[in-house]
């Protein structure tokens, strides 16, 4: 009536009299709108469904409540594990192993028992090869369910090969000798090493630090800070300013220097992490100030004109050295060929007059002259010797001073630290030592020469006759003019010899003088 089409299904009958005879037609008109309806949304349902299913990259089995196989669809076109006339009929129990077959039924009965998709992973050797499967079930009525297998070898591979490379960094941060800590964009710590809690004095295992908030452990451990404050402030400034930082420099109290790296993480733009790395360089620092510390005394010794004093610079350069409390310094003392104490400190006065001078028979002296430095605890150095329990010294260190080869003298020091002298401390004196061997040689043979130089002037004073130095023809010195001459030296120095000869006429006698 309102002009709408509709769909009807129309039923004619023939009407027959008793005697069966034709007397008209019946017609019935049905309206099945609504059924074409839903016949079309169905179909149309299907077709999407085969779409979707055509278009998924999957192996499709049809089976029933017991393990048939009903029916397949191989839409990844990949190999089978059997020919589908052997597993179309089949049980699941007669195709898959033992305990995939167990592992499949079990996931069909609990598909059926809730109408949810079951997941689970497997594996198979196929083609000589391991291959890894991705298995969902679903119960698509009561009696039967579909399997949804898809090959997912590639993605376990690549996942292997992420989750090896994920372990492989784990093990190198956490061999790190620099300590290492990654926190997440949220402040969470997300992996630690061993070295990190070291550092820190932390007394937990790495990872049951993983979580924590990062800005409560800054604030735990900024009183090992020289600066607490600062490096609270310095922390959220580096974060903050979300760019790499190299080199930030620590001090503790307990005197070490830690320096601190740090680089923001991103992906896509987007910070995803803190990476932090911490390294103890105290020792390298005090290599640093050592060698500054060497630079100044080679400066000072090159100005010295003293043995003594050199000596005491040499004392005052050791003792600027971490730990050590006491030093001596012996020199070898010509003829006597003994080591002799010239100059100490630290040293009680007993002590000193006790360790004065070491002959050639004595340890010391034997110690000194095999040309090694020699370093540990004292009863390792000096066998039976108890001289330095009693001044409460335990480490002690002798190093040989060395000139062309020649020992001439030894730099003892001494700490009352029950550590063993780190390498810098070591180094440090080894430097002093070879530089003190030159210098202490120069200051000899500068004595020596000045020595010299007077004996030779003295006995030249004594000589009653007119003496002169020529440097080919010149006068360069005037020794002594006898009675005789009355000549200024400096009128002479620098004139020819022979222009000196001819303002005098008394040839004889010049002659007689030049022959002297």
């Amino acid at each position: 009536k309102n002009g709408q089409r509709i769909n009807t299904l129309l039923t004619i009958s023939e009407l027959n009299n008793e005697d069966d005879e034709t007397i008209g037609f019946v017609g019935v008109a049905i309206d099945i709108t609504s059924k074409r309806i839903a016949e079309e949304q169905l179909q149309k349902s299907e077709n999407e469904n085969n779409a979707i299913i055509n278009a998924v990259p999957d192996i499709f089995f049809k089976l029933n409540r017991k393990g048939i196989y009903l029916d397949y669809r191989n839409n990844a076109n990949q190999t089978l594990l059997v020919d589908p006339d052997v597993f179309i009929g089949n049980s699941i129990h007669n195709i898959l192993p033992p305990d995939l077959a167990k592992k499949s039924m079990d996931a069909l009965e609990e598909s059926f028992n809730t109408r949810k998709i079951v997941q689970y992973d497997y594996s198979l050797e196929f083609n000589n090869k391991i291959n890894y499967y991705e298995n969902r079930i679903i119960a698509i009525s009561d009696s039967e369910a579909l399997s949804i297998v898809r090959d997912i070898t590639d993605r376990k591979e690549v996942e292997e090969s992420l989750r090896a490379t994920s372990q492989n960094l784990t093990i190198l941060i956490q061999n790190l000798q620099s300590g290492i800590l990654f926190e997440n964009n949220a402040r969470k710590i997300y992996m630690v090493n061993q070295s990190f809690c070291d550092l820190f004095g932390i007394g937990l295992p790495p990872e049951s630090l993983v979580g924590f908030d990062c800005i409560a452990a800054s604030e735990s451990s900024k009183n090992l800070m020289l600066e607490p404050d600062l490096f609270i402030e310095r922390i959220t400034e580096i974060v903050t300013s979300e760019k790499i930082v190299v080199n930030d420099l620590l001090k503790l109290k307990d005197g070490r220097v830690f320096e601190r790296d740090y680089i923001p993480v991103f992906d896509n733009n987007n910070l995803v992490g803190h990476l932090w790395q911490y390294r103890d360089v105290t020792e390298k620092k005090q290599i640093e100030r050592y060698a500054i510390l060497q630079q100044e005394l080679g400066f000072n010794l090159a100005a010295t004109s003293t043995i003594e004093q050199a000596l005491n610079l040499v004392i005052q350069a050791a003792l600027g050295i971490e730990g050590i409390q006491a030093a001596g310094i012996y020199y070898i003392q010509h003829p006597k060929e003994e080591l002799e104490l010239i100059v100490h400190h630290g040293f009680s006065p007993e002590f000193v007059n006790k360790v004065m001078s070491y002959d050639k028979n004595r340890f010391h002296y034997q110690l000194v002259q095999k040309g090694e430095p020699v370093y540990g605890f004292y009863n390792e150095v000096i066998p039976n010797s108890t001289l330095f329990a009693a001044e409460n010294l335990k480490q002690i260190g002798i190093v040989p001073i060395k000139y062309e080869g020649r020992i001439i003298g030894s730099v003892n020091v001494a700490s009352s630290s029950g550590e063993r002298f780190k390498y810098s401390v070591q180094l440090s004196l080894e430097m002093i030592s070879a530089q003190i061997g030159g210098t202490l040689a120069r200051i000899e043979m500068e004595n020596e020469l000045k020595l010299s130089q007077r004996n030779f002037q003295q006995m030249f004073e004594t000589i009653d006759d007119f003496m002169f130095i020529l440097k080919g023809e010149l006068l360069k010195q005037i020794l002594l003019l006898n009675d005789g001459w009355v000549i200024q030296r400096r009128s002479l120095l620098g004139c020819q010899f022979y222009r000196f000869i001819l303002q005098h006429d008394e040839t004889k006698r010049l002659s007689s003088l030049g022959k002297c």
